[in-house]
């Protein structure tokens, strides 16, 4: 990750959540990957841009952990920044 581009809340959010489950290094590459693709920056994410890289990110996700997990932690991660919960 560029040192100017600083990730963060939404970043962390994603972070701490996907880690787990795919890896640190996939977990964040994964993000920076769905963030390229969607033309938006780390340091500048916002829970509205969650909807565009959550559909980047489902068919990796799907591939590594199966369907019904991706979509249980893809909705569980919405669930939070609708709540405003992003730390």
């Amino acid at each position: 990750m560029p040192e100017r581009e600083q990730p963060n809340a939404v970043y962390e959010l994603l972070y701490g959540v996907l880690s787990p489950l795919l890896g640190k290094l996939t977990g964040r590459k994964a993000i920076e990957l769905a963030c390229e693709q969607c033309g938006l920056l780390l340091a500048r994410l916002k829970p509205g841009d969650y909807e565009a890289l959550r559909e980047r990110l489902r068919p990796m996700m799907r591939t590594l952990i199966g369907q019904g997990p991706t979509e249980r932690v893809l909705d569980a991660i919405a669930a939070r920044l609708e709540e405003g919960r992003v730390d």
